[in-house]
């Protein structure tokens, strides 16, 4: 009996031993695949927030900020200066390579009514359909756009000389009586009003 006792007990201990080790295995694969679970998660987490970020990169790229507006078109076209008709798209090409005034320029800037010399009126020009018209020398001139010098721009004045070969022009402001050399570019005649204590 005793026998007996001792063989139950002892393989009731090697079951024992066998559940514990059993156990023990079963927890070190689980904490395994545990791990190796996690870290296919947090790869996939990283993969996932790299391509949100390049996502949110590409969206906010795409899209204009608000923060920084683009800056309005500098355009040339002003009221009351001559210019000449360049296209022959314009009025089936009757008024090609002749002059006009500008009455009115439409919101954006781009775009005129024109008084052709004939008396006809051109409305929606474009201004790339156009370019200024000198005056004679002696002539009254407006600045259109002295570069990266806005204090002068609309300036009004006296065309003193022009150099078609240089392309280049001086102009005696009536204001201060400063002496500019322009791009002729930069300058048209004025066929507008001009107040008398200017003319001074």
């Amino acid at each position: 009996d005793r026998d007996r006792d001792r063989d139950s007990q002892r393989s009731s201990g090697d079951t024992r031993n066998d559940d514990r080790r059993r156990s023990r295995e079963d927890n070190s694969r689980d904490r395994r695949r545990k791990e190796r679970d996690g870290d296919y998660e947090s790869s996939r987490s990283r993969k996932r927030s790299k391509k949100d970020s390049r996502s949110d990169r590409r969206s906010s790229e795409d899209r204009p900020s608000r923060s920084d507006p683009e800056p309005p078109a500098v355009t040339w076209l002003t009221p009351n200066i001559r210019v000449r008709v360049i296209s022959k798209k314009l009025a089936k090409g009757r008024q090609y390579k002749q002059k006009g005034i500008v009455l009115d320029v439409l919101p954006g800037g781009s775009h005129g009514t024109i008084q052709m010399a004939d008396g006809e009126v051109l409305d929606r020009v474009p201004d790339r359909y156009l370019e200024t018209a000198l005056p004679k020398v002696g002539g009254n001139a407006i600045v259109l756009a002295a570069a990266g010098d806005r204090q002068h721009r609309y300036a009004k004045g006296r065309l003193l000389e022009r150099n078609s070969e240089k392309s280049r022009g001086v102009v005696q402001l009536f204001e201060d009586m400063n002496v500019l050399t322009l791009s002729l570019d930069d300058i048209a005649e004025w066929c507008g009003p001009l107040d008398e204590d200017m003319m001074g």
